[in-house]
């Protein structure tokens, strides 16, 4: 490779080959699975979800089939139009055999999904349920803190952090605070010779 270039000629066209080659094979292995059958056969229960890919925010709107496990349709976007292209293709009389339809919170899935299968039930996927439970519980935890801060009871609260809040924390005050315990003492043990009398 002469002059720092990072391909000499004859490595950009094979580069170039193998490329084309493997769009081949890709179109190839779409089609036949098009003709294998109809995936929007017997839809129920879905999901639609919106996932990034590459950098820059380019987003890809999924649906996937809950009984079978399978991606039944991917495109660009994610927006109203990209689902409501999906919705197309599947038809009036398929959107109204939609019973459960799982996704996100994005406004724009409940929207198209509400008008378009009025009959199917939404429901949250546990990743954002979990997700958005986590946030409340933050805010409240803040709130809780600001709150006691601001009537003086930053000491208090500070020093309880610190211990640690739960049992046998290593305390972060001072080497001589000594660490708590929440270990019970021992039961008290019977003999196994019966006191004489």
């Amino acid at each position: 490779m002469a002059g720092g270039a990072l391909f000499e000629d004859g490595d950009i066209g094979a580069a170039a080959d193998r490329l084309a080659h493997r769009r081949g094979i890709c179109a190839r292995v779409a089609a036949e699975a098009e003709t294998r059958g109809d995936r929007f056969a017997n839809l129920r229960r879905i999901g639609i979800y919106e996932i990034a890919h590459r950098k820059g925010h380019r987003y890809l709107t999924v649906v996937v089939d809950h009984d079978t496990g399978l991606l039944v349709w991917a495109a660009p976007g994610h927006d109203a139009a990209t689902l409501h292209a999906f919705f197309d293709l599947l038809g009036e009389e398929r959107c109204g055999a939609i019973e459960l339809v799982s996704a996100g919170g994005a406004a724009w899935i409940a929207d198209v999904v509400a008008e378009r299968c009025e009959k199917a039930k939404r429901c949250m996927d546990p990743f954002h349920v979990v997700a958005w439970a986590t946030k409340a519980l933050d805010e409240v935890r803040r709130e809780v803190w600001n709150e006691a801060r601001r009537q003086g009871l930053h000491a208090e609260a500070a020093n309880s952090r610190e211990r640690g809040s739960r049992c046998g924390a290593t305390p972060r005050i001072s080497p001589n605070v000594k660490r708590r315990s929440c270990r019970r003492s021992p039961a008290p043990t019977t003999s196994s010779t019966a006191p004489t009398s």
